[in-house]
């Protein structure tokens, strides 16, 4: 990458064991109404945690600093002095007049807020591992934009009956609203990077009248710090009322939207994330899950809590032990007697 473009990693955390937090939370969701979107695997600890920094540090050295989004509560065994490690709490970025929340979606969109962010940043989750050394090519090009996705989704794939599935048409609402599908740069519609069925489904968008979707890979997401202010600057009312229900709510929209501004904007470089990355489904085809993990398959991985039904303690013992394999070495950002 020319010049000095540094790029950082947002990670958000929470312990759902901590009484503080859990005492909050119950405390709002009782006056409020049992929330949808509420559900116990969102905020269950699968103790792997230490693994994702182990995975960073082997495979991710160029970051230049990791903000570690909390509640206000940390792990026991993380060495807060590391020099790339920034503690972020919810009071350090997100204002007052939104907190205390427990809605990832508010989470995620303040977090240009951040002080000393980087322009260009990698937003992940704890549930997402990379299993090989990925360079930052992977993320951004030698100019400092995004490398993304762009494959057309059509509206016959959504499910009403899922989350985030309704979140994503609010998300494509505002799209609509502020990109006509006229001004589009057609020439991003096909790349060699990508495969053949994804050239054919983009050759969908010029029939269309709107953007109709996109599919969204639930992986390491790219982004400039100056999308997130100009969303704001945009749809600042919009924003302002999903930041404040406390839950996830239906009217909501997420860090989705960023992404797809970059994307109809033109700010980004064509690249197939998915030839890298897959998410699992705990609980659902372990056997595949197990088989990649070990094998390295993918540089990158997602291992969705999404079944609140599973044999939890079983799921998350063989998950711990296949990561003491993969990743044996203590990491800089774990204190030396944990």
């Amino acid at each position: 990458m020319k010049g000095d473009l540094a790029v950082d990693i947002v990670i958000p955390w929470v312990d759902g064991s901590d009484p503080v937090w859990k005492q909050d939370k119950e405390r709002y969701d009782l006056s409020i109404g049992k929330s949808e979107g509420n559900q116990e695997s969102k905020y269950r600890d699968w103790e792997l945690l230490r693994f994702w920094f182990r995975s960073i540090e082997r495979n991710m050295d160029w970051i230049n600093k990791v903000h570690f989004i909390t509640y206000g509560h940390l792990p026991e065994w993380l060495n807060t002095s590391n020099a790339k490690l920034n503690i972020v709490a919810h009071g350090d970025y997100i204002p007052d007049k939104y907190l205390p929340t427990f809605n990832s979606h508010v989470i995620e969109l303040n977090v240009h807020r951040i002080p000393d962010l980087a322009e260009r940043f990698v937003y992940m989750n704890d549930d997402t591992f990379i299993l090989d050394r990925v360079d930052r090519s992977i993320f951004f090009d030698d100019h400092g934009m995004p490398r993304q996705m762009m494959k057309i989704m059509c509206l016959d794939n959504y499910d009403p009956d899922v989350d985030f599935c309704i979140i994503d048409f609010n998300n494509m609402g505002l799209i609509n609203r502020n990109f006509s599908i006229h001004d589009f740069d057609k020439r991003k519609l096909f790349s060699f990077k990508y495969d053949l069925r994804t050239n054919i489904r983009n050759m969908a968008l010029p029939l269309s009248y709107v953007y109709p979707g996109f599919c969204q890979l639930h992986m390491p997401a790219p982004f400039l710090r100056s999308t997130f202010l100009e969303v704001w600057d945009k749809e600042e009312r919009y924003l302002d009322k999903t930041c404040t229900h406390k839950f996830r709510h239906y009217k909501d929209v997420n860090q989705w939207l960023m992404q797809y501004w970059q994307l109809v904007k033109g700010d980004y470089t064509p690249i197939n994330a998915a030839k890298y990355s897959k998410m699992f489904e705990i609980g659902r085809n372990d056997e595949e899950m197990f088989t990649a993990l070990k094998n390295h398959t993918y540089k990158m991985v997602c291992l969705n809590d999404s079944d609140s039904a599973i044999d939890f303690e079983k799921e998350k013992r063989q998950l711990i032990q296949i990561m003491k394999i993969l990743y044996p070495k203590r990491s800089g950002y774990e204190k030396e007697d944990k």
